[in-house]
């Protein structure tokens, strides 16, 4: 069994690059001019190592979909998040001192592959469990990359196409999860029922954990009258990390044109069933509403002014 390293030096390779978006579990691609077209599956994966347990085996499987075989070798990056928004960033060179690495852990039965056209291979992941594996989240990317077997001068763009793994080590997990901040509306009146609602969270703690939940709009009796659901897509909040995560509201029945609004979130973590809940209420006011409770004060106002006009005409009138 080949242990997976953070650099090779005997190949002009390098790898920084930002993996944006939720970690949803769909094929990861590559792609080139020239034909090259991998995929990986699953391209993300949660394994569980528990405490006794010397190792966890788990596969990915590469499938080549192209009309020539692919040459790859196969590499373990650690990776964390680098803003509000989910984007990850693989970490170059050996990261010991980030609490929630994976990558030296990581073995494979090998270290390369050529995968014939229109063929599928399977990678035997390992991780090893060992003492310095603390409880808690780990987090690294097995990466594919292209092996050219010939020498160009001019430079040429190497596909790579990566599968990401959630490792939870059991025995002292720590879920954490607390609801930040909620961006809706923060005036007392508006025009407008909310029809997005971004939500801030902070994890604490020393897993990953998935938020869910719903969020509902009520009017002053208490019906609902726009409600989403939140996290839909089943986003991670990695430890150590703030992200945040948008829900869109869709309205399920009329409200009357001037009531009491109330928008309430509430939610629960899958790791640790953590609760989060938030409420705000302000006044609802429908914009041609008022329109037209304009038209009618000032059509009633004008009304009086002309019939004390005539009143005074008709004084004195000879």
């Amino acid at each position: 069994m080949i242990t997976a390293t953070l650099a090779n030096k005997t190949t002009a390779f390098f790898f920084f690059f930002l993996v944006t978006g939720s970690l949803l579990a769909q094929p990861a691609n590559a792609q080139s001019k020239a034909g090259f077209s991998l995929s990986a599956e699953p391209a993300y994966q949660e394994v569980e190592v528990v405490a006794n347990e010397l190792s966890v085996e788990t596969v990915i499987t590469f499938t080549n979909s192209s009309d020539s075989p692919q040459h790859l070798e196969f590499f373990a990056f650690d990776f964390k998040q680098t803003d509000h928004f989910g984007s990850l960033a693989l970490l170059e060179g050996v990261a010991d001192d980030y609490p929630h690495t994976l990558a030296s852990f990581i073995s494979f039965n090998k270290d390369s592959v050529v995968i014939p056209p229109k063929s599928s291979e399977e990678l035997l992941v390992r991780v090893e469990n060992r003492a310095s594996l603390t409880p808690g989240g780990h987090y690294a990317a097995v990466v594919a990359r292209g092996v050219t077997d010939t020498i160009d001068e001019k430079q040429k763009i190497i596909p790579a196409l990566s599968a990401l793994l959630l490792v939870r080590k059991t025995g002292g997990e720590r879920p954490h999860l607390s609801l930040t901040k909620v961006d809706w509306n923060t005036r007392s009146a508006t025009f407008t029922l909310p029809k997005k609602v971004t939500l801030t969270f902070q994890n604490d703690g020393n897993v990953h954990v998935i938020p869910r939940g719903s969020i509902s709009v009520t009017d002053v009796f208490g019906t609902t009258v726009a409600q989403g659901t939140i996290n839909e897509t089943s986003s991670y909040v990695l430890p150590g990390t703030i992200r945040e995560l948008s829900t869109v509201l869709k309205k399920s029945r009329p409200v009357l044109p001037l009531t009491l609004i109330s928008v309430s979130v509430e939610g629960y973590t899958t790791i640790g069933n953590i609760p989060f809940t938030a409420e705000q209420s302000f006044l609802y006011i429908d914009f041609w509403f008022l329109i037209v409770l304009d038209m009618i004060i000032t059509a009633v106002v004008l009304h009086k002014k002309i019939k004390k006009l005539f009143l005074k005409l008709k004084t004195y009138a000879p």
